[in-house]
């Protein structure tokens, strides 16, 4: 014969202790799925929303991530070439917020084919909050100054200046980087230092770029990157098109030339692609 419910509700006021502690755990156990799963589901729209309709990726033709993936620079010049009637151009004097030296400087079209280095490091920013050092590990890219903030078409500088191709020791940051960080907006301000790889870096400006990964990314020169990690490769490229047809037209050329033996994505899918991961842990989450 079963045991009659009174006794165990007899129980829970007999024990208080413990049933509080087993209440709280239960409802500390409820609170962190809750915030993970809102968390997950918050990054996971993000990313679905993320990258350019015009814009195409090219890696490695084995590789699935841009971080993992090695471009040479000779492939890198022969798809330039090879694209150079279906990409897009764009005239540096139409960036928002240009200085008129910048300008001046850098009135002229180029074409929008970019290459990316990636690398992860340890890095120090003083931090007001913390009082001293606060060590974090970050990503920085290295870009082409001159191509990169014409990838994406809402690009903003909201601080300092760009970054130009003869600077030394010197980054930009993205409007939400100290949040990946786990900083405070003013701990990336304009004038302030990043140290890693034995120096400090000075940052010189500060963008958002809506709807774009760029906007949680620290930038700087491709090639004082290349020259710190003693590589010569790069690890992805970035290919504008004039339209998202085109786009399309140059992700087909790419996945079917056996000359530079790449792979291409468009921006928007591969980032659709990382959302589709994150709601794997998501739902993964919500089981256990």
């Amino acid at each position: 014969m079963g045991m009659p419910l009174r006794y165990n509700v007899r129980n829970l006021f007999r024990r208080k202790l413990r049933t509080i502690l087993t209440i709280l755990g239960i409802a500390l156990v409820i609170a962190i799925a809750v915030i993970m799963m809102a968390y997950s589901r918050g990054l996971m729209l993000s990313l679905r929303n993320n990258g350019e309709r015009e814009n195409a990726m090219v890696m490695s033709r084995r590789a699935t991530d841009r971080g993992f993936s090695s471009v040479k620079q000779t492939q890198f010049d022969i798809l330039a070439a090879q694209l150079q009637d279906q990409i897009a151009y764009a005239n540096m004097a139409e960036v928002s917020g240009a200085s008129k030296e910048y300008v001046e400087d850098y009135d002229y079209e180029v074409d929008l084919v970019t290459p990316y280095l990636t690398h992860s490091f340890l890095m120090q920013v003083d931090s007001d909050l913390e009082g001293a050092a606060a060590t974090r590990r970050g990503l920085i890219l290295g870009v082409d100054p001159e191509r990169a903030i014409l990838m994406h078409k809402d690009f903003q500088l909201t601080d300092g200046r760009y970054l130009t191709v003869e600077d030394e020791r010197s980054v930009m940051v993205g409007s939400i980087a100290y949040a990946r960080l786990d900083l405070q907006p003013e701990d990336l301000a304009v004038g302030k230092s990043i140290h890693f790889s034995g120096l400090d870096w000075t940052i010189v400006g500060t963008f958002e770029a809506p709807g774009s990964a760029a906007d949680g990314e620290i930038w700087m020169p491709l090639q004082q990157l290349q020259t710190i990690l003693n590589r010569s490769d790069l690890n992805f490229l970035v290919v504008k098109a004039p339209t998202e047809g085109g786009m399309k037209e140059i992700v087909d050329f790419v996945n079917t030339s056996d000359q530079t033996e790449l792979r291409a994505i468009s921006e928007q899918e591969y980032y659709r692609g990382y959302a589709e991961t994150f709601r794997t842990f998501a739902l993964v989450g919500g089981i256990m």
